[in-house]
C-alpha cells in the first residue's frame, strides 16, 4: 500500500486560539480510498514536534518494516509523500519558516531582502535528502525532526505546495499587476 500524508493546522473557530492539527492519510493505489484521520492534536498553539509525531513515527516504522495482514494477504507499506502547506512543512521538518533568510527547501541559498524576501540565486546548490538528514545547513534547521526515522526523503518526498505557491502566489500577483496596469 502506498500511503500519502497531509498535516495542517486549522482553527476551530474564527475567534479564539484553539487549533486542530490532524494527520490525514490516503492510500494512493486504491482508487476508491478517501482520506482518513490518522491522528489529531488540539491546542492553543502549534503542537510540540516530538510529542506530536512520536507515536505516528513509531507506528509507521513498524508498518513499513512489517506490513499488514489483510484477508490472509501480506501487504507491504510504503510512504509516498507528505503534502503540506509551508507552515506545516516547516513544523514537520523542524526548519526555518518560509519567510526566513535560509528557508528554501530545495536549494542552499540565503535570501535577500529586496522590498520583500527573495532568493535570486538561480544556480544555488540543491539540497539532498542525505544533506538534510545530516543537517549540513545549520542555518536552515532548528534541530532534528522525528521524520528522519522514517524511510522518506525529506527533500524529495515533501513537495512544495502548488496551490499556495502558484495559484495564490504567482498567479494572484500576476492578476493584480494586470489589473493595475494601463493596458
Amino acid at each position: 500500500l502506498k500511503l500519502q500524508f497531509n498535516i495542517d493546522g486549522l482553527p476551530l473557530f474564527k475567534s479564539g486560539d484553539g487549533t486542530f492539527w490532524p494527520i490525514l492519510g490516503k492510500i494512493l493505489n486504491i482508487d476508491s480510498c478517501k482520506p482518513f484521520v490518522v491522528a489529531l492534536y488540539y491546542g492553543s498553539e502549534k503542537p510540540p514536534l516530538e510529542d506530536y509525531l512520536h507515536d505516528f513515527v513509531d507506528e509507521m516504522q513498524y508498518l513499513v518494516e512489517n506490513g499488514i495482514l489483510s484477508n490472509g494477504q501480506h501487504l507491504h507499506i510504503v510512504i509516498s509523500s507528505f503534502v503540506c502547506d509551508a507552515p506545516a512543512r516547516a513544523l514537520l521538518k523542524n526548519i526555518k519558516p518560509h519567510n526566513s533568510y535560509f528557508a528554501c527547501e530545495k536549494c542552499i541559498t540565503e535570501g535577500d531582502h529586496l522590498g520583500k524576501l527573495c532568493y535570486p540565486d538561480l544556480f544555488a546548490p540543491l539540497r539532498t535528502d542525505a544533506s538534510f538528514n545530516a543537517m549540513r545547513d545549520e542555518d536552515h534547521h532548528y534541530g532534528p525532526t522525528p521524520l528522519t526515522r522514517l524511510p522518506i526523503g525529506l527533500v524529495t518526498q515533501v513537495p512544495l505546495d502548488y496551490m499556495h505557491l502558484v495559484c495564490l502566489g504567482v498567479v494572484k500577483k500576476t492578476i493584480k499587476l494586470w489589473r493595475s496596469s494601463s493596458l
